[in-house]
């Protein structure tokens, strides 16, 4: 298994209008587990990311508006019969 996104990585996009910097997003973490499974996840690690978004948007950021992508977590974990790991996660 390889992960494409190892370390943070700096997003400068050009629709990030009013964000000279760019956006540092978090890396990937794919998880090392004794269950022969795959388990990956990504997890916002800055609360700025809703800020961001909604200035990206070009939307006035109100106090009243819910920061729904703070702490936001996803991702996977895959198993199957016969599902073995053969390598070291790199």
């Amino acid at each position: 298994m390889h992960s494409w996104r190892k370390y943070p990585k700096v997003i400068k996009e050009t629709n990030l209008k009013g964000i000279p910097k760019g956006v540092t997003e978090s890396s990937d973490v794919i998880v090392d587990n004794d269950q022969n499974a795959l388990l990956w996840y990504h997890r916002n690690s800055t609360n700025k990311a809703f800020e961001w978004t909604i200035k990206s948007l070009e939307i006035p950021l109100r106090n009243d508006l819910n920061n729904v992508l703070e702490n936001r977590t996803f991702g996977a974990m895959v198993t199957g019969t016969g599902l073995k790991s053969v390598s070291k996660i790199t």
